[in-house]
């Protein structure tokens, strides 16, 4: 019972999804359930190295912003988006997936494991709805740079596709590790709101912008 509610966020999104995407989810859904699988191995395997390579660092408790910053960004960002990344890219490369929806579906299920494993069954139901908008939303919206910058790196006419290439890996990491920096040990958290806020707005803009100029 508690696995099934932790996956109504997934069954919703990718939902919202399919209808925006007009991606059809009965033609795909083995590639769902394959990118369903490696997001929720790569969430695990994450945490795993995260974990080990933790203890490296300087405890949140005693940093200064610099330092959680730099934590969050080599000791967490860069280790779930490069994940993340990778297995896009193959996903593309292997099964012919566009960017933008590989790299939704497989952050989609490696948030939605990580809310329901690490958050949701030590520290109750509540937590899956408190996080749905912020820590999955923001895997999310990480997705969507991700993959539109891979989109960009990979077109034909394309003549800075390397540099484009690198951003769709270190924009993400960015942004990732900016959200985790205002949240660990609660010592920014007020500066949190603010950050989100302006995330969700560029993030917005982006999207309209990319609608528009698809359409012209």
């Amino acid at each position: 019972m508690v696995y099934l509610l932790g996956m109504i966020p997934f069954f919703v999104f990718l939902l919202l999804f399919s209808f925006i995407r007009k991606y059809s989810l009965k033609k795909n859904y083995k590639t769902i359930i394959i990118l369903f699988l490696l997001g929720c191995i790569g969430s695990y395997l994450s945490y795993r190295v995260e974990m080990h390579i933790g203890s490296y660092f300087k405890k949140v408790i005693y940093s200064n912003y610099y330092e959680i910053l730099f934590y969050a960004i080599f000791g967490v960002a860069i280790i779930e988006e490069g994940y993340k990344w990778f297995i896009s890219f193959l996903s593309n490369k292997i099964f012919h997936v566009d960017y933008i929806s590989s790299t939704f579906l497989i952050s989609l299920s490696f948030a939605v494991y990580e809310n329901t494993i690490f958050y949701m069954i030590p520290y109750g139901a509540n937590s899956i709805f408190q996080r749905t908008f912020t820590a999955i939303f923001s895997h999310l919206c990480n997705s969507y740079w991700m993959g539109v910058l891979f989109e960009k790196s990979f077109h034909k006419k394309n003549k800075f596709k390397y540099f484009y290439l690198l951003l769709s890996l270190l924009l993400p990491v960015l942004f990732h590790g900016l959200y985790n920096s205002f949240l660990y040990g609660n010592k920014y958290v007020n500066y949190f709101y603010y950050y989100y806020v302006f995330y969700l707005i560029i993030t917005l803009i982006l999207f309209i912008r990319r609608k528009y100029v698809r359409k012209n």
